[in-house]
Parts: C-alpha cells; sequence; structure tokens
C-alpha cells in the first residue's frame, strides 16, 4: 500500500435552492474546505492522487515525489461542468489555493440547453446551465484541470461500441478546439463503464478515469479510480470519516461496514 492516501472527492453542484443528493450548498463547501484546512489538509492536483493510488494498486509504498506518509492531502473533482461551480466554487479555490479538476459534458455547452438528467432536475435556464467555454478557460488559465465527461452525458454501456467511442472522442475535441489542450482524464457517466470501455478511453488518448460507486464497493485501477461522493448535510464527524483511508478500505468490506455503521463509526 503506498504510505500516502489522497482521497479523490466527488462533487457535482455547489448550489443554493436546489433539493438533490448532487447539490451542496456555498457554505457547505465552504465549511468543509474549511475544516479540511483546520486538519492539515492540503489539496493537490488529481495526477498527485492518480499517482498515490498507482502507488497502492502495485503494493508500492511511496507517493509523488517521494512524499512522505504524515502528508494529508486531498483532491477535489466535480462533474458535468455547472456555472454554479464557477459562480461558486472558483472563488473559494482561488482565495484557499486549492486546485480542482472538473469534467465536463460538451455538448450542451453555449447552446442553451440545460442537462438532461433522470427526474429532470434542470429547470432554471440561469441557475442550472452549465459553464461556457469563456468560464471553462479561466478555470484552465487558473491552474485547474479540465477532463471528459462524453458529449451529451449517456449510459456508454448502453451504446454500440461504435458509438460509444464517438461520445468519447467527441468530448476530447470539444475540449481541445475550444481550449487548446487534450483533456487527461475521463469522468464515467453514471459510473458505469465496462473492461472494453476502459480500454477504448485509453485508446482515445486519457491517461486514467474516476467514478463514484453507487455501492459500498468498488474495484480500483488507473481506469476505475474510485471516488468519495460528498452529498448535502454531512455533519463535520461524517465528513471526517469520509475522507479517512478506513473508510476507502470499508467500500470493499461490506460486511465489515455494515458493523462499523451499526456502531456509530461508519457513515454513507
Amino acid at each position: 500500500m503506498a504510505e500516502v492516501y489522497i482521497p479523490i472527492l466527488a462533487y457535482h453542484r455547489v448550489v443554493d435552492g436546489v433539493d438533490s443528493p448532487l447539490a451542496v450548498t456555498p457554505a457547505e463547501f465552504s465549511r468543509q474546505m474549511s475544516w479540511l484546512a483546520d486538519q492539515g489538509y492540503t489539496g493537490v492536483p488529481l495526477a498527485d492522487a492518480v499517482a498515490a493510488r498507482a502507488g497502492r494498486l502495485s503494493g508500492q509504498a511511496g507517493g509523488r515525489g517521494g512524499a512522505g506518509k504524515n502528508l494529508k492531502a486531498f483532491t477535489l473533482t466535480f462533474d458535468h461542468g455547472y456555472a454554479d461551480n464557477f459562480r461558486h466554487v472558483f472563488p473559494i479555490l482561488k482565495e484557499r489555493r486549492i486546485p480542482a479538476h472538473f469534467f465536463l459534458v460538451t455538448e450542451p455547452i453555449d447552446s442553451g440547453s440545460l442537462l438532461a438528467l433522470p427526474g429532470n432536475p434542470n429547470t432554471d435556464p440561469k441557475r442550472d446551465r452549465l459553464m461556457n467555454w469563456d468560464e471553462a478557460m479561466q478555470l484552465k488559465e487558473a491552474g485547474m484541470g479540465i477532463g471528459g465527461m462524453s458529449a451529451r452525458h449517456v449510459d456508454l454501456v448502453s451504446l454500440d461500441p461504435a458509438a460509444a467511442r464517438d461520445e468519447v472522442e467527441q468530448s476530447r475535441d470539444a475540449i481541445r478546439g475550444f481550449l487548446g489542450d487534450d483533456p487527461d482524464y475521463f469522468s464515467w457517466p453514471f459510473g458505469k463503464f465496462t473492461p472494453a470501455l476502459k480500454e477504448m478511453v485509453k485508446d482515445v488518448g486519457f491517461r486514467g478515469a474516476v467514478y463514484t460507486p453507487s455501492g459500498k464497493t468498488g474495484g480500483m485501477d488507473r481506469f476505475s479510480l474510485r471516488r468519495i461522493g460528498i452529498r448535502p448535510g454531512l455533519s463535520d464527524k461524517a465528513f471526517a470519516y469520509k475522507v479517512s483511508e478506513q473508510a476507502d478500505l470499508l467500500r470493499e468490506n461490506p460486511a465489515k461496514f455494515a458493523v462499523m455503521k451499526a456502531l456509530g463509526k461508519a457513515f454513507d
């Protein structure tokens, strides 16, 4: 196991007035960033977390640059690319000098269309729009990472191989065309993939891919890097548990997780 455990936190919306398990408020997000700082955590780019995970997967000690085992670090990721990430998250990241990675669903950008999701939570054209390409460029120029999340946010598993590849390539090409660089990392829509899809994403040119397991368990390799979903309403105690290495290890042991949850020492 690598000496350094770097949790990859998965957020979506950071906005007031949206009742969704994928939407935390700006006040909650700011409080969580303050808690991490107070506990001595440092925000690091996704590439650092990937390097640390690579060491863990291979059973080799040491993270990026031979970082010491006492380093406390975390990585932030945001899915879909909502404009509220630019409005509410970006100022906090700049103030605190925290890097983050934003995964874009590219086709609706600058189209006036809202992202179609199960339950149709997106109804307000101003509040629920995706960030535009100018806003994404400002994130990039500030040192934030920009990744792909397919062109239309569709379940790639449900598509034939050619259509799935087209979704991924369109996402890559749009980011290249508007922002000037190929994206390094991919986020699996709906957290769903197959071994063949992982090989395809690698072949398209991505260096790795992230997902957020919907259950208590989840495998892990460079193209299925496990993240921790942050839902609204978490107490500081629950948040502290979720970012811990103990919580990540328990995701691979559902029986032990159930016991710890019953004892009040583990949280969904």
